[in-house]
């Protein structure tokens, strides 16, 4: 990892009763940005254990800029967005953080 990369944490919540089709629908996606993206550096998916509604992406990019620019206007985030809706709670969270230090 680059010490310039960018962290970025995406929190979605699936509706009631879609956690299982809101997790399919993020690692179908999560495998095509991993295979076409070059900027993303690293993507994990994480759901909260006490409410399976709860879902996390932790995501290493290679700047901001690479992120909020071109991936988010990449025809499979602009699929996804469109079928959220019917899954997804609503727009999700989304954070950027840089490395504070390596212990």
């Amino acid at each position: 990892m680059n010490p310039t990369d960018i962290h970025v944490i995406i929190r979605y919540r699936a509706q009631p009763g879609q956690a299982e089709t809101a997790l399919r629908e993020l690692a179908a996606l999560v495998t095509v940005v991993r295979r076409e993206e070059r900027d993303c550096t690293g993507i994990i998916i994480v759901q909260r254990d006490e409410d399976p509604c709860d879902f996390t992406l932790l995501e290493t990019w290679t700047s901001r800029e690479a992120y909020a620019g071109p991936h988010l206007q990449t025809p499979h985030i602009q699929a996804f967005k469109a079928r959220a809706g019917g899954f997804m709670a609503g727009a999700p969270e989304i954070t950027y953080w840089r490395e504070g230090c390596r212990v």
